[in-house]
């Protein structure tokens, strides 16, 4: 059985200080983790690879509902195939949810994903009350060369769809 060490948040301060934390517990059927968890669309699809220098305003990354506070995930693989489910509490003041809510929520996500050394697809699915969200994944790989698109709705607005691309190239070893 794998273990992770769990931090306690006395302060109340997000992950972004190093105080947030989780626990998991994992074997054959798979792994399950409470804490701070990104949400099973997040874990499956996630992100485009960052470029050039990141953390003044992150743009590599899309939006997700988030689960930063309390949830659970489930997650699951068999070969190729990787499944996750997600439930968790969204808060309203985590302004990387880039997603203004009226109050605290809960949220719900499935994901899975298809994923072989040279290519993956993956699709995501989150909601809430009055958001639904869907993310669809994919990447290959050519030689050195990895390419990753993301197309994500979020049921809003009509201007509320994100694209991202993005592309790695692995130098020596």
């Amino acid at each position: 059985m794998d273990h992770e060490n769990y931090r306690a948040d006395p302060e109340g301060r997000s992950a972004a200080h190093g105080s947030a934390g989780s626990v998991y517990i994992s074997g054959e059927f798979g792994k399950l983790t409470f804490g701070d968890n990104d949400s099973a669309a997040n874990v499956l699809v996630g992100h485009v690879s960052g470029v050039g220098l990141t953390g003044l305003g992150d743009y590599n990354e899309l939006r997700y509902l988030g689960q930063r506070d309390t949830s659970i995930l489930f997650e699951y693989s068999t070969g190729a195939l990787s499944f996750a489910a997600s439930m968790g509490q969204i808060d309203s003041d985590n302004a990387s949810n880039r997603i203004e809510f009226d109050g605290d929520s809960q949220a719900y996500s499935l994901a899975a994903k298809y994923a072989t050394d040279t290519f993956s697809v993956s699709l995501g699915w989150e909601d809430r009350t009055d958001i639904t969200h869907l993310a669809l994944g994919g990447s290959a790989t050519f030689g050195s060369v990895t390419v990753k698109a993301v197309i994500s709705d979020t049921d809003i607005d009509d201007d509320d769809t994100q694209f991202a691309l993005s592309g790695d190239f692995a130098v020596g070893d």
